[in-house]
């Protein structure tokens, strides 16, 4: 028997200067941010479908989105 696997959408942008924007048509849970070498820079739980971080150093950063539907992971280039 195959398991089904859901397809999460979600989004992951850096549209201003040291932020991110996380969108998600699922409710985000967790959102954790870390730097490519794999230190945690930020974690928050929104509890929402969109998640707005500031206060980001500029550079390429690992983003962790859980949702009740399950997690993404992407790489990002924060502005």
């Amino acid at each position: 028997r195959r398991q089904r696997q859901m397809c999460i959408r979600d989004s992951i942008a850096s549209v201003a200067p040291h932020q991110i924007i996380v969108t998600s048509d699922t409710e985000i849970s967790k959102v954790s941010i870390w730097t490519t070498d794999g230190m945690l820079i930020k974690q928050t739980q929104p509890d929402d479908y969109t998640c707005t971080i500031e206060g980001l150093d500029s550079g390429m950063a690992i983003v962790k989105t859980e949702t009740t539907s399950g997690c993404t992971i992407k790489k990002i280039m924060i502005k």
